[in-house]
This record gives structure tokens, sequence and C-alpha cells, in this order.
């Protein structure tokens, strides 16, 4: 009887591995920052937040752990468990507010399979307010096939980075620089003086 039961729960967790293929902690923190500061989003059952559908969701999402990152740290976007866990932290301090739309099941564009930043960084591809450093700054490069095939010859960073001679330090400036002398241009062009020479940005 006891060898039976011993064959039963070893199964069961056999198949709980290869079901949701992540233990039963990363979900745990998840809905944990789900449950305390998205309490509006898609897990709801008569108006509560209802944990059985988020621990479900949860098993469904990309495990993508990221080299020297604990879960629930700073992994600002991809279509991954990791993002998603990142993003419910920081709606802490806005509580059902934008980061809980990207920690929810779509992921909001930001949770969501990797955008091409040379698209992004290039001709503005899916950046909402923003042309395209081509257009904005047109010494930079003669053309945005010149402007794609540049970008692509540099390491690819990590969104957001700030520092770097990668295609992402790029997209960070020049999303964020303004035209106030030149500074997008200066920060973000191909002769970056904020990524590639590691110098001080212009505002």
């Amino acid at each position: 009887m006891k060898l039976r039961y011993l064959v039963s729960v070893g199964i069961a967790a056999l198949l709980s591995s290869c079901l949701f293929g992540k233990s039963e902690g990363q979900c745990t923190l998840y809905c944990d920052r789900m449950e305390e500061n998205c309490d509006d989003a898609t897990f709801q059952t008569d108006g509560d937040f209802d944990r059985d559908k988020c621990v479900e969701a949860c098993s469904d999402y990309p495990d993508v752990p990221v080299a020297g990152v604990a879960l629930g740290d700073a992994v600002p976007d991809g279509d991954t468990l990791q993002c998603r866990t990142y993003h419910a932290g920081n709606a802490a301090g806005e509580p059902n507010g934008e980061h809980c739309t990207h920690a929810d099941i779509g992921g909001a564009t930001t949770c969501v399979k990797f955008k091409d930043p040379c698209a992004e960084y290039c001709v503005g591809a899916g950046v909402e307010g923003f042309a395209g450093i081509v257009e904005l700054c047109p010494g930079s490069y003669a053309s945005a096939d010149a402007c794609g095939a540049f970008c692509n010859s540099l390491p690819a960073g990590r969104r957001g980075d700030r520092l770097g001679n990668t295609r992402h330090c790029r997209l960070t400036y020049a999303v964020e620089s303004s035209d106030r002398e030149g500074g997008r241009c200066l920060n973000a062009g191909k002769q970056s003086i904020a990524c590639e020479a590691g110098g001080p940005d212009v505002p």
C-alpha cells in the first residue's frame, strides 16, 4: 500500500513538472504580487481575485531566466514569467495601473514576444510618438537600410540600457532624449556620445 502511494505521488509530481515546467514558488511569487497590486486584473471570479486562475495562467507563461537576475527583478520586456513578475512587483507604486496591464495575460505590448530594437530605433516601428532616428536626425544615416545595417552590427544589450555600445542603449536615448541642443542626435546617433564614448548625455 505504501509503495502504491509513493508511486502515485511520484507520477503526480512528474505530470505537474511536465505540464507546468516551473516550480510552485515561481507562480506563488507572481500570484502574490498580482493579488497585492493588481486585483482588478483578469483573474477575477465574482469580483474577487481568483488564485486558481492566476496559477493556471502562470503555468502557461514561458519561463526564460536571465543570467544573474533573480525572479521578480528587472526584466522589463518579453513574453515571459520573468517580465510579468517584475511588472506585478512594480505595480506596488500604482495599484491596478499600467504595470498591471503589462503583468496580465496579454502583456500589453510590453511582456510580449521581443520586438526588433533596430526597427524601433531606425524608423520608430511600434513606438508611439517616435518617428525614428533616420527622420529625426537626418545627418545620422543615409537611409533606413543603412541605419538597420549599422544597428544590427551592434551587440543587442538589454532594453533600457543607458551605457554601452549596444542597440538598446541607442534606442533608449533615441526615444527619451529631447531635440534641445541636438541632444537626441548626439546621444543616439551613429557616434553616440552617451553609449559609445560613455560620456555625459546632453539633455
